[in-house]
């Protein structure tokens, strides 16, 4: 599966790429972050009402997001949380994260978080994640 490469055409504009492995050293990360979708504020919302919590941030206040990408998830988080921690394997993805002081990005798989003490953070995500 690693070796398909299929033509992705992004919908409402004419750039045509293909879809590389991310290790691949044709794989953009900037072309990624430019075309990547965000999500709706509401989803936000939903997640600190889930949580029961009104306001934005509380003390100590941990998110991990996992699959985070170049960080756009990470990056809401972070308005919501006192600190995010943005895993991902590609080093490509990481290196071209939106950078923000309250977020530690790492390069990981989902399958090992060991990195992270049991019951030490608040909210865990994966947005859209796991199609790739």
């Amino acid at each position: 599966w690693a070796r398909l490469r299929p033509i992705h055409i992004i919908p409402n504009s004419c750039f045509i790429s293909r879809m590389a492995t991310f290790s691949d050293p044709s794989y953009s990360a900037s072309n990624y972050a430019k075309f990547r979708p965000t999500y709706p504020p509401e989803l936000y919302n939903t997640i600190l009402d889930f949580m029961g919590r009104s306001k934005r941030k509380e003390g100590g206040s941990i998110a991990v997001d996992v699959g985070t990408g170049t960080g756009q998830v990470a990056t809401e988080l972070s308005e919501l949380f006192d600190k995010v921690i943005a895993v991902d394997p590609s080093e490509v993805q990481i290196r071209a994260a939106i950078k923000k002081d309250n977020i530690e990005y790492q390069v990981g798989k989902a399958e090992d978080l060991s990195f992270i003490k049991s019951g030490s953070v608040d909210l865990v995500t994966v947005g859209q994640g796991i199609h790739w």
